[in-house]
């Protein structure tokens, strides 16, 4: 019978204690967009129409996390371990595409800020 609180102990202690654990992570906010369209006779910025400006938010946001969910992660407790100016280059749909240029993609930039977090994994669950 002993043996047996022993071993209910163990197993309740090492479930407590996984939930508990910290971790860190890499998260990135994305704080600002950019996509440009250069030829001989200058560049044009791509994101004055909505639907550019749309298409390359989605592909940011496959990697990207709103600022006020980091603002949460820090409420509850986690630490920010470092943060880098980042910039990622992504390929979006072309909302202007024209079969004649056969241009269906074209690139953008996610600018923003990588972090490297130190939370609880519960909190991460939540996030992520």
């Amino acid at each position: 019978m002993r043996k047996f609180k022993n071993i209910l102990f163990l197993l309740f202690f090492s479930i407590l204690m996984t939930g508990c654990a910290t971790v860190q992570k890499r998260v990135m906010v994305t704080q600002n967009l950019s996509s440009n369209s250069c030829n001989v006779y200058g560049c044009t910025n791509l994101l004055e129409d909505e639907g550019h400006r749309e298409n390359l938010t989605k592909e940011c946001m496959k990697f990207s996390y709103r600022k006020s969910d980091i603002d949460r992660l820090l409420r509850e407790g986690a630490k920010i371990i470092s943060a880098i100016p980042t910039e990622k280059v992504v390929e979006y749909k072309n909302i202007n595409y024209d079969p004649r240029t056969d241009i269906k993609k074209i690139t953008g930039k996610c600018i923003g800020t990588e972090y490297i977090i130190e939370g609880y994994q519960v909190d991460f669950d939540e996030l992520l």
